[in-house]
């Protein structure tokens, strides 16, 4: 059964990932995803986890964010929805673009992937988001540079964005 890989050490990901953690667990993002599958039908044994990457080792030429979990899924594609609609209720966050389901080359699963605009500071930017969810993991992922926050969202290229998490996918999965 394939789960989300995630630094275990700093040291396997210097200066590059970020894995939730806090000393407060009960308030910790990765709790709060946890206890809000537990609680969804069809969920069982889920554990969060969150990563973010940055492009290249430099956070101002773009950053990548997953954000996900894996346990037993009865209904993946309600993962998937439940992982992007989670992003659209996020304050300030309206959806520009529809979801819309893509299957990439080699991928095994659907990737849904919409657009969002949210005020950052009072500019609106443009946020790409893609989801999958199988039996056992699902996960939504961003993908933001400089250029895709300042894009039209009717420009964003769904194509291409479901195809890196396709293959995002595919590098983060791995036998239990």
């Amino acid at each position: 059964m394939p789960a989300i890989r995630t630094p275990s050490t700093p040291s396997t990901c210097p200066k590059r990932c970020w894995a939730a953690a806090t000393n407060s667990p009960r308030t910790s993002p990765t709790r709060r995803i946890e206890d809000q599958a537990e609680g969804a039908s069809g969920y069982k044994d889920t554990k969060a986890a969150i990563g973010q990457y940055s492009l290249g080792g430099d956070a101002t030429k773009g950053t990548l964010v997953v954000s996900g979990m894996y346990g037993r899924f009865k209904n993946p594609d309600r993962a998937r929805e439940s992982l992007l609609n989670g992003a659209a209720a996020g304050e300030g966050s309206q959806i520009a673009v529809s979801p819309q389901d893509f299957h990439p080359d080699g991928a095994d699963t659907t990737v849904t992937c919409e657009v969002l605009t949210t005020d950052q500071g009072g500019t609106e930017i443009t946020v790409p988001i893609c989801a999958w969810g199988d039996g056992n993991t699902g996960a939504a992922m961003t993908e933001l540079t400089a250029a895709t926050m300042t894009l039209d969202p009717v420009e964003v290229d769904l194509d291409k964005a479901a195809a890196t998490a396709a293959r995002i996918r595919s590098e983060m999965r791995k036998p239990l």
